[in-house]
């Protein structure tokens, strides 16, 4: 009983910042939790209250409306649901000669797209495959084949608002395992249709952060004493950029886990810097974007946990995840306070009519 009614209070908390009223009767919200003998995913049904455990090995755990979709510790591409065993995903497959897969669902949930990167004595390869993210996979397609690259994989990032741009980056292979936050390093975008793809604007830049929403491009750009931000309209082909100055904070060294709000008005990101001593470790600041008055401004101070931004909340707060720790905090963005509201990790919501067996 105490167990369930944890997962309550969590759900009470995060209900209705989450979901349009619309959608909160027929919505899971979804954990996940870690330990040395596997993973386990909670799916928990907002009006109900009911719990579903699924047991879980793996890694890139995805929110899709079909289930959450991760790589299992076996090299295969699973999907879970909430009342059935973990299967292999129907289309999408890591082949055995592949290096790595990565994948993005679109933020409509309609259209899936995923590359599959090879080693050779060339450098990578990456083919980027595309599938409507519902169906059985009979109309997937290859989108782009690229390399070979010494050392540099095509990468996936997000879609166009109308499906018809993937947004990628050219990624250093194996740098992002390295750094503390999301970063890219050469930004583009491929038409869906035609294949041509097309650098964004002010690309390539340093290996920062960056986020594409709607027709909205921000990118952190290295300056004298810092990071700066751009922000161009991805809409405007002769946009030249605005520049948002940044904090004057030259010892943060690294950025990135931009995200932009629901309205395009904010954005939130994070910097990072080395601790040295007998504390040696990462302090984080974060910090809040106004894209209306063109002001960055610090949110917080310096913290030792390294959190990481994960989503906006309808209330203007931002989720937060722990990058070595289980859990789930809030920022808000008003005062700065961070405060704990899960003891997992949260995924996202999934709709429950596709994750009832048959």
């Amino acid at each position: 009983m105490k167990v369930r009614l944890w997962w309550l209070i969590i759900c009470v908390a995060l209900l209705w910042f989450i979901l349009p009223a619309a959608a909160q009767e027929s919505h899971y919200q979804v954990f996940l939790t870690r330990s040395l003998t596997g993973d386990q995913l909670i799916f928990i049904d907002l009006i109900s209250g009911d719990e579903h455990f699924v047991d879980v090995q793996g890694s890139q755990y995805t929110m899709t409306d079909q289930g959450v979709l991760y790589l299992g510790n076996d090299g295969r591409v699973m999907l879970a649901a909430a009342q059935d065993r973990p299967r292999p995903h129907p289309f999408i497959a890591q082949p055995e000669d592949a290096d790595r897969i990565d994948w993005v669902v679109s933020p409509n949930g309609s259209s899936v797209a995923w590359t599959i990167t090879r080693r050779s004595d060339g450098g990578l390869t990456t083919e980027t495959w595309l599938a409507r993210a519902d169906g059985d996979g009979s109309d997937q397609r290859i989108v782009l084949a690229d390399g070979a690259r010494a050392g540099i994989r095509a990468y996936p990032v997000t879609f166009s608002p109308d499906n018809t741009t993937l947004y990628m980056d050219f990624q250093p292979d194996t740098i992002a395992s390295l750094t503390p936050f999301r970063q890219y390093a050469a930004l583009f975008a491929l038409d869906l249709a035609s294949g041509e793809i097309a650098s964004l604007p002010g690309e390539a830049g340093c290996y920062c952060g960056a986020a594409v929403r709607d027709d909205q491009f921000l990118r952190m750009v290295l300056a004298a004493n810092g990071f700066d931000l751009r922000a161009y309209a991805l809409t405007d082909s002769a946009s030249a950029g605005i520049t948002i100055s940044g904090l004057g904070n030259a010892d943060y060294t690294q950025g990135g886990d931009l995200l932009i709000s629901p309205d395009g008005e904010h954005a939130v990101y994070a910097l990072a810097r080395p601790v040295f001593g007998d504390n040696a470790g990462l302090e984080t600041l974060f910090v809040l974007v106004d894209s209306v008055r063109r002001t960055q401004e610090a949110l917080t101070e310096p913290v030792t946990e390294r959190l990481r931004p994960l989503a906006w909340l309808n209330d203007g707060a931002v989720l937060l995840m722990d990058a070595a720790i289980e859990g789930t905090w809030r920022l808000d963005t008003a005062t700065g306070a961070i405060t704990q509201i899960a003891s997992a990790t949260y995924l996202g919501t999934i709709p429950i009519a596709f994750t009832t067996t048959d």
